[in-house]
């Protein structure tokens, strides 16, 4: 086993999947939630029962919601929902020890440009920032079912490190240059898992959702290459992997938001109900808001947007889909770029 390292993992939903992992590597971990009585809960009851019920915490693990013990770890794991990680980073920014390394596994992007998370968090912090991603829910990673997940950074020795230290018999991490196509594919793919969970909450059928997947895809690899990405990193494991996942899963909140949707329910009583962040919802509205040049079309993007935010009844969305212009499938498809 590798020596023992340092950790520190902020954020308590999917940082307890990863704790329970790192800490059974024999790791020094700790969790940390922002709400001292959530820690006090976890930290007594060694489970964390509002999100991920029936997993136990290693009793080497420990649980605050201090930040000070961030400053003497090697590695620091930002597990947050996206809407956090800059309010994160700020709070970190003069507490980390130059050789840290800063590890986000949040999916989404900070505002309307577009921006990364990873980009957010090195506008605070000085540290070299790995982004983890890939199809990875925390209800099966935190009971050891195989996972295989993508570690991305712009400094690629950081990557292979998360990549040796992480790694173990049932969490395989392959490393990837492209970051930026690495967090596009996470953020975007969950706009197109609620319009999955829209169709099987409308009883659309199998065809249907293998087209809203491929079509999808496509929408999310047509603005990744626009932006710079890699075209072929949308074939890999942070984003055709994780939005296979996203758009099937029982576990995925994104899913089970459009499933809601489908079923009838408001865009507000869905999110209500999900109790947890919809990342979709929130990235469907930063895809929209974007203005950059040479954003391509991405329609049923749009229609995701158009149901959460202006009533669109989802059968509706649906119909506009179907009806758009007929075209030839190579005339935008991202391998062609």
């Amino acid at each position: 086993m590798e020596d023992k390292i340092r950790i520190f993992i902020l954020g308590a939903g999917f940082g307890t999947a990863l704790a329970v992992m790192l800490a059974g590597e024999g790791h020094d971990v700790t969790l940390w939630t922002r709400n001292e009585a959530d820690a006090e809960r976890i930290f007594k009851t060694r489970t964390n029962s509002k999100l991920l019920k029936g997993v136990m915490l290693p009793e080497s693990v420990k649980v605050t919601s201090l930040t000070e013990g961030a400053g003497e770890a090697d590695v620091v794991l930002i597990a947050v929902p996206s809407s956090a990680v800059e309010s994160t980073a700020a709070m970190l920014s003069d507490k980390l020890a130059p050789s840290a390394i800063i590890v986000n596994v949040a999916k989404g992007f900070a505002d309307d440009k577009l921006t990364t998370l990873s980009e957010i968090i090195k506008k605070h912090c000085k540290n070299s920032v790995v982004t983890l991603s890939g199809p990875s829910h925390a209800e099966e990673l935190a009971r050891g079912k195989e996972t295989a997940v993508v570690a991305s950074s712009e400094d690629m020795g950081s990557a292979e490190y998360i990549q040796k230290i992480f790694s173990n018999a049932y969490f395989r991490i392959y490393t990837n240059p492209d970051l930026k196509g690495v967090e596009i594919g996470g953020a975007v793919k969950n706009i197109v898992a609620i319009a999955a969970g829209i169709g099987d909450g409308m009883g659309l059928g199998d065809n249907a959702k293998a087209a809203l997947i491929t079509r999808g895809l496509n929408e999310i690899a047509m603005l990744g290459v626009s932006l710079g990405a890699n075209k072929y990193t949308f074939a890999g494991l942070s984003c055709l992997g994780d939005l296979i996942v996203t758009a099937n899963s029982v576990h995925s909140r994104n899913y089970q938001a459009g499933l809601r949707l489908g079923k009838g329910e408001t865009p507000d009583e869905a999110v209500k109900n999900i109790g947890m962040t919809v990342e979709g919802a929130l990235a469907a509205k930063r895809i929209h808001d974007y203005t950059g040049e040479g954003k391509p079309a991405m329609p049923v993007c749009e229609q995701i947007y158009a149901v959460l935010y202006e009533g669109k009844n989802p059968a509706d969305a649906v119909k506009a889909l179907m009806s758009r212009p007929k075209k030839q499938e190579h005339e935008s498809l991202w391998l062609d770029y």
